[in-house]
């Protein structure tokens, strides 16, 4: 597969390495900045240089399961810089994802983890679970974003640096790896579906 440059101008709204600001984008500008959205299945994680070998971004391969918007692959790939740490997100090999996906030119989600929802499940309902630790839900007969989900207190240090997907520090120390709680299910307001997010993309569709 060629593997699709990752242009810096998508990084650098990284101050510094070791501070990260990320502008908050509502879900309609998610949506409408999205070049293709999709759900799909990690099966592949690798690192990639950046900026001269200076910085590592992870790449992961994504198996595309549905097509919402746009055009892709049946496999493509989306990257980030230090996953799993400043803000960036980290996405587990094996898991499905909804996929809120930029240009191939920055290869990355909208707004890092804004666009990227893990799609988990208990019994019959579907969660939404964006990377930065929130939930979709239909608030009102509209999508919005839900519950905060809040880190447990364990957090775990990333493997070796040899392993492929390791989110690495600049000066390559192990980047650490927070990961959440599950949530308590609540009633209201509802959690949002896969469905509800293709009327959604299809609602924003109709206005352009």
């Amino acid at each position: 597969m060629r593997r699709s440059l990752i242009v810096i101008a998508v990084f650098l709204v990284a101050v510094s390495a070791s501070a990260t600001v990320m502008l908050r984008h509502t879900l309609d500008q998610v949506r409408d900045r999205a070049q293709a959205i999709f759900t799909g299945r990690v099966v592949q994680s690798s690192l990639v240089p950046v900026m001269d070998g200076k910085l590592k971004a992870t790449e992961y391969v994504v198996e595309v399961e549905n097509l919402i918007e746009g055009a892709v692959g049946r496999t493509t790939t989306v990257a980030y810089l230090n996953a799993g740490y400043n803000g960036a997100p980290s996405l587990e090999i094996g898991e499905r994802y909804l996929f809120f996906k930029t240009g191939p030119q920055n290869n990355t989600t909208v707004g890092w983890g804004q666009g990227v929802y893990h799609i988990e499940t208990a019994g019959n309902q579907t969660i939404l679970v964006s990377g930065d630790g929130e939930t979709l839900v239909m608030d009102d007969g509209k999508l919005a974003r839900g519950q905060q989900l809040h880190a447990a207190a364990e957090s775990t240090q990333s493997d070796p640096q040899d392993k492929p997907g390791v989110a690495r520090n600049v000066d390559g120390s192990p980047a650490i790896r927070v990961r959440t709680a599950p949530m308590a299910m609540s009633e209201k307001p509802a959690f949002a579906t896969l469905d509800d997010v293709r009327h959604f993309v299809a609602a924003g569709k109709e206005k352009r």
